[in-house]
């Protein structure tokens, strides 16, 4: 199973881009209705600058190589330039987890890969455990395919790794 990264992810950079372009004009267009910033009009203009680099950012990552794939070899990450194969007889478990500082109700989304702590891999791990390495693959919010698919890939080729959610 291929999961590939949703066009919404992608449309940050163009909405900031956008954003960007109108702070930057919005001093003259309120000054031919008669308004003006209460602070000034450089504070749109530092707005603008912030919204246009922020924009340039999530664009130039919009283009990088990024997906998963999920088959009876192990799981294919791609990030950039950069492909990491994790064979089965490599990963530990696989989990869904929450992100770092969200609260207890909300929804695992952060698709992790776990690997022992001796396996070593060419990219830096997001989180570390006492003899684990684990490595974030996917956010299921940034993804097209549904959760579903995604666990079902998970169970049919990586049978007990990844365990029935506990809650």
């Amino acid at each position: 199973m291929d999961i590939h990264r949703n066009w919404k992810a992608s449309a940050r950079g163009p909405a900031y881009l956008a954003l960007g372009v109108v702070l930057l004009f919005a001093p003259q267009i309120l000054a031919i209705f008669g308004y003006a910033f209460l602070f000034g009009d450089w504070v749109a203009y530092v707005m603008a600058a912030i919204s246009l680099v922020a924009g340039i950012v999530y664009l130039v990552g919009s283009f990088r190589a990024s997906g998963v794939r999920i088959d009876e070899s192990g799981v294919t990450w791609t990030q950039g330039p950069r492909v990491v194969s994790f064979g089965w007889s490599d990963i530990v478990r696989v989990s869904l987890s929450r992100k770092p500082n969200a609260p207890k109700r909300a929804r695992p989304t952060q698709l992790i890969v776990w690997t022992p702590d001796g396996v070593q891999y060419p990219v830096v791990p997001y989180i570390k455990l006492q003899g684990l390495h684990g490595y974030r693959v996917a956010d299921m919010g940034e993804i097209k395919e549904p959760a579903a698919a995604v666990i079902n890939a998970l169970r049919a080729y990586g049978g007990d790794r990844y365990p029935a959610p506990t809650e």
